[in-house]
């Protein structure tokens, strides 16, 4: 079988260890020193441009950290020619299967479109939030991979109940002098990167521009923000009291943007435009409901101080301490709202709260987890949510639904490298897609008329 694998400069292990899989790949990456496809020599060579629909060319452009911060012009430009640079490579060598890591870049964001036009298989893996799970698939789609059996179920159940954090889940509070550090580093980089992309014929590569100054680089761009956790300093106790004036609680934690699961999992491109997100939900938050907000852990002293003004505007939404735990603020309220598909809606449905995702959402089942994929429809999100208690029987349903879509003890990106077993897992993997592409299933990436070639 004929094999696509998509690599970066930090994912040489793992792509060793595809390579002693047996199977014959080929890697491709955005970066010209590990792209062994020739798409992107080609593209710095080539004077063709695909044409493309207004809508595609703006979807591909705003999704992407790179290309949203640069001049539109030479965006399209670059959109184009990777295009026809990717479609020629495809139909000259027929892959039968990809394999990608949760990237967010517009060369695999091509690449995986161009799959779904060519009907070839194409599968993100991506780490499950329960230990020793992979789930297969490439954003919205979930084919069920495997049988699963009760003492599992239930086993799930117990793990989410019982102050549930996923491995790779970062809880630590970055404090200002953190926040300082990573900035430095992103200096550090900058340095750096100029330098290979000067050695390496590279001025145009992803990763090495979607770094600072870029205008969406995830770094600090403003002294103001070494002192973002001043912003989040309303207590666990203060939280209680104020509850006891509204009529409903519904809690939200906010999402990393940019980044792949928001810029790549949605329908709707206009969802990587989160501070427009932010202005549209505690915008239309009723009068008579308390909206609890959290910040993302990762997103502390990066994101821009200018979207927490909207927050902070209004009585009726407040912004909790770091201090307070997810499990917590799920406790308190009566509904959850997500980002796409936060591991915390997964958390908060188990318990049995009515839990509605702001984009589109893998885990989405009917009168437990609703999602709104347009939007448009923003303004309304409150009504929105599933009625009722939700029945353990559908509790159980759920949780089934989640975990066929899984395979066992194999892991999948360069974040796991530290495992036991790194290189058995990551081939686990890969025989899963392999196996999955053998009974012809296709994935539809983005699952819209609208975004599809």
């Amino acid at each position: 079988m004929k094999i696509v694998a998509y690599q970066m400069f930090f994912h040489k292990k793992m792509s060793r260890e595809l390579r002693a899989s047996g199977h014959n790949l080929i890697f491709l990456s955005s970066e010209r020193r590990n792209d062994e496809t020739g798409i992107i020599d080609s593209f710095y060579k080539t004077s063709f441009e695909a044409e493309l629909d207004e809508r595609i060319l703006n979807s591909i452009i705003l999704r992407c950290r790179y290309l949203s911060g640069i001049n539109n012009k030479q965006a399209r430009e670059n959109v184009r020619k990777i295009w026809h640079c990717s479609e020629n490579f495809i139909v000259d060598n027929a892959p039968e299967l990809v394999v990608m890591q949760a990237v967010d870049n517009y060369v695999a964001d091509i690449f995986c479109r161009l799959c779904a036009k060519h009907k070839i298989s194409c599968f993100q893996p991506r780490r499950s939030p329960l230990p020793g799970l992979v789930r297969i698939t490439n954003g919205l789609d979930t084919p069920k991979i495997r049988d699963v059996e009760e003492n599992e179920i239930y086993s799930a159940i117990e793990t989410f109940r019982n102050d549930f954090k996923a491995s790779y889940q970062n809880i630590q509070k970055r404090t200002k002098s953190k926040i300082l550090l990573k900035f430095l580093r992103e200096i550090a980089k900058k340095i750096l990167f100029s330098y290979w992309k000067r050695r390496h014929s590279d001025p145009l590569s992803f990763h090495y521009n979607a770094i600072f100054p870029n205008e969406n680089a995830i770094t600090i761009t403003s002294l103001k923000q070494l002192t973002a956790n001043s912003y989040y300093d309303v207590k666990f106790d203060q939280i209680l009291s104020k509850s006891k004036n509204y009529r409903d609680i519904v809690f939200w934690p906010l999402a990393m943007c940019p980044e792949s699961a928001i810029c790549y999992m949605n329908i709707d491109y206009r969802l990587s435009d989160y501070k427009s997100v932010i202005n549209k939900v505690t915008g239309s938050v009723p009068d008579d409901v308390l909206l609890i907000v959290k910040e993302h852990p990762s997103a502390v002293g990066f994101r821009p101080i200018s979207h927490y003004e909207s927050i902070l505007s209004r009585e009726n939404v407040v912004f909790a301490s770091m201090e307070i735990s997810t499990g917590q603020l799920i406790d308190i309220s009566k509904k959850v709202l997500i980002n796409t598909s936060s591991t915390t809606g997964i958390e908060a449905a188990v318990i049995g709260k009515p839990v509605l995702s702001l984009g589109s959402c893998h885990y989405s089942m009917q009168n437990i987890v609703h999602n709104i994929d347009d939007f448009d429809d923003f303004n309304d999100w409150y009504y929105r949510f599933p009625a009722g208690q939700v029945a353990e029987q559908k509790i159980k349903k759920f949780v089934r639904q989640y975990l066929e879509n899984t395979i066992q003890d194999g892991t999948w990106g360069p974040t796991g490298d530290h495992l036991e077993g790194f290189g058995d897992k990551v081939r686990k993997t890969l025989e899963a897609c392999v196996a999955l592409s053998e009974k012809g299933y296709v994935s539809s990436y983005l699952n819209s008329e609208f975004d599809k070639a």
